[in-house]
């Protein structure tokens, strides 16, 4: 296993070695790790030419992003008719995990949100289309 053990590994393992007869000791951690004081894990980074704030994606960007892929992996799920239901379920769902994950809000408030972000673009272009 890679990377450091949390709390409740490390005190199986030294349940374990005590049933055996054994003593464990646990690794130090590692200096790229630490806890705050609310025992999340932040990860340090060393270097200090670190991307400032501006150069980070936009939110909307990146909402924009994980919708575009879903709706385009929903659409592939549903042409694709030599797929079983079965794992057309689960393609459905490993897709929408993705989309929430690279998002950070629900599949449900995304789609409504895509929706809305192209309506509203939709009628902008239009309006910008009938001004010329």
């Amino acid at each position: 296993m890679t990377g450091s053990k949390s709390k409740a590994q490390i005190k199986r393992m030294m349940m374990r070695a005590e049933a055996r007869g054994e003593s464990y000791v646990p690794p130090e951690p590692t200096a790229d790790r630490n806890e705050n004081d609310d025992g999340e894990k932040q990860i340090e980074n060393p270097d200090d030419d670190s991307p400032s704030a501006e150069a980070l994606p936009n939110p909307d960007k990146v909402k924009m992003e994980a919708a575009k892929a879903l709706e385009k992996e929903l659409e592939n799920i549903q042409k694709d008719e030599s797929m079983k239901s079965k794992d057309r379920r689960s393609a459905k769902r490993k897709a929408e995990a993705i989309a929430t994950e690279a998002s950070g809000c629900a599949v449900n408030e995304l789609l409504e949100w895509y929706e809305e972000y192209n309506k509203s673009r939709n009628e902008s272009s239009e309006q910008n289309a009938n001004q010329q």
